[in-house]
């Protein structure tokens, strides 16, 4: 894995107030803040632009990701999704 998605993850600290907050609010997870996808703090990066997102949107867009990268990531972080696309 390259460095940089290793760098965009969230620190402890920001996963740990996550967490707080989300309890507070009643919530079991959050939301990518550019495609809507639910996941769990852990999955989150924060882009260049400090939006949360899920790994795969962090690859498109912050990063020279390939598509079969990405495409790996949205295998690995939400299995199912891309054969999603491939029902008749």
């Amino acid at each position: 894995m390259n460095y940089q998605y290793e760098e965009a993850n969230l620190s402890p600290e920001e996963i740990t107030e996550i967490y707080r907050n989300m309890e507070a609010k009643g919530l079991s997870h959050i939301y990518c803040q550019a495609c809507s996808e639910e996941m769990k703090p852990e999955q989150a990066r924060k882009s260049s632009t400090g939006l949360i997102m899920c790994r795969p949107c962090y690859m498109c867009n912050d990063t020279e990701a390939t598509q079969d990268e990405i495409d790996q990531a949205l295998e690995e972080d939400f299995p199912g999704y891309l054969a999603s696309f491939n029902q008749t």
